[in-house]
């Protein structure tokens, strides 16, 4: 399995947590629904800058050949 694999998992887990815990809760399914979307941008947006700052460490290495 892959890191990014494992980070998924764990946001459903995360939310079927929170699913048990608040399953008495009005609404609450719904809000953490929502909560699991903003995880999954914020995991899209977390692998982009990784990408960005790999891209400019070659750069980097490379503008010195």
């Amino acid at each position: 399995m892959s890191l990014l694999e494992d980070k998924f998992d764990l946001i459903n887990a995360r939310a079927d947590r929170r699913k048990h815990k608040y399953s008495d809760v009005d609404g609450a399914e719904v809000l953490i629904q929502m909560l699991k979307e903003k995880e999954y941008e914020l995991l899209e947006i977390k692998v982009e800058l990784d990408f960005y700052k790999r891209l400019c460490k070659l750069k980097e290495d490379y503008d010195d050949i």
